[in-house]
């Protein structure tokens, strides 16, 4: 072989990790001069170091943009599809692997950013990567943003679940069929205690599930084996559910106030159709429909009705309510006119309202409820 093709030869050994005696045994066996092996070794130094840039520049544009396309494909997965699926399963999981793609891209772009440019590389650099600080400094820069991305990504899933949840509902009532309650521990009892419990439901497609669910731990005392409730579930995905046993949940669900009806409301009635009415109602709290028989709107949950009968508006509240419609009429300052005449167990008066408090009996059933109407009285009196 003439220089040439052992400059070549040389080259090519280098590039397989040739071990250097090997190299040197090899260019004694061909009857070369001292003069000449310097030169060949310093001919294929020049082309190996050249190769060793060309790969290196290759390798870390490759890492970087790599690393962005995940970093890129990521986010829209995490971030913008998945809160999306109606997902409420393996959270935890998915936050986690979602934490780590997003972690290791941003810190490959960073490591790997402009390292491909020719004045960034060395003369003679080496194509060992060491993996060992690589990961060592990921693992220190990474922590603090990867705490904040797993319950971001977590709390985007979630959030996603809940809104598709409150989409696709299907109202339905569920049995308690088990229960659960585990204590917390651990050091000082750092760890809360949990609780769960199983309900059976019957969905739309008249198909019988059974699904376990987390319930604040304080709440465990108010559920009871065959116990019927109201719950939602996503007609998407039946593991998608939601109780309905608090002011609170009832609130996020229907956006309505889930409050009672006072006097200032009925005043309100009065200057409303019945159209109005009902969107009015339907705002305060969930269960208000109009009963055509009765001519009335019933709230059966509350056990109360409303009723317009010419000028007035009728109210017949829950039993125990009565006690804080007469507190609201005392906070209104109403006084008092009449009372203890009949059916009439007591009328208020101002300038712009009368009510009156009224009482029917059938058998052994005392009803009361209440009259609103504008003080026409007053009105004339003033002109």
């Amino acid at each position: 072989m003439n220089n040439n093709q052992l400059i070549q030869k040389v080259f090519d050994l280098q590039k397989s990790n040739t071990l250097n005696y090997q190299i040197d045994k090899l260019l004694n066996s061909s009857n070369l001069t001292e003069e000449e092996i310097i030169h060949i070794k310093e001919e294929a130094n020049k082309l190996y170091a050249q190769y060793k840039r060309e790969f290196i520049i290759k390798r870390n544009r490759i890492v970087f943009f790599s690393a962005a396309a995940v970093t890129v494909v990521t986010l829209l997965v995490f971030f913008i599809l998945l809160p999306k699926q109606n997902i409420v399963t393996n959270v935890g999981i998915l936050s986690i692997f979602g934490t780590l793609l997003l972690c290791l891209g941003m810190y490959c772009m960073f490591v790997f950013y402009n390292s491909w440019k020719p004045e960034n590389i060395d003369v003679n650099p080496s194509l060992d990567f060491d993996l060992g600080n690589f990961f060592s400094f990921f693992g220190l820069l990474a922590a603090i943003p990867a705490v904040i991305f797993y319950f971001l990504i977590s709390w985007l899933i979630e959030s996603g679940a809940e809104k598709r949840l409150l989409e696709t509902k299907v109202e339905t009532k569920a049995i308690v069929v088990n229960g659960n309650y585990y204590e917390g521990g651990g050091i000082r009892r750092r760890r809360p205690d949990e609780a769960e419990i199983t309900v059976k439901f019957r969905t739309k497609e008249n198909k019988v599930i059974s699904r376990t669910i987390e319930i604040p731990s304080y709440q465990f005392n108010h559920f009871y084996k065959g116990q019927q409730i109201d719950i939602i579930y996503s007609s998407e995905n039946t593991n998608n559910i939601k109780l309905l046993n608090s002011k609170e949940s009832i609130k996020q669900v229907y956006k309505t106030e889930e409050r009672d009806v006072f006097f200032k409301d009925l005043f309100t009635f009065l200057e409303l159709s019945d159209k109005q009415i009902q969107e009015k109602l339907s705002t305060m709290s969930v269960g208000w429909s109009y009963n055509v028989e009765l001519e009335c709107w019933v709230n059966p949950s509350r056990e109360c009705y409303i009723k317009r009968a010419g000028k007035s508006i009728f109210y017949i509240p829950k039993r125990d309510f009565i006690m804080f419609m007469d507190n609201d009429i005392r906070k209104n300052s109403f006084k008092r006119t009449l009372e203890n005449q009949d059916s009439l167990l007591a009328r208020y008066e101002n300038e712009k309202y009368l009510i009156e408090k009224l009482s029917t009996r059938q058998g052994n059933t005392v009803t009361v409820f209440y009259s609103v109407s504008k003080n026409e009285n007053s009105s004339s009196e003033a002109k």
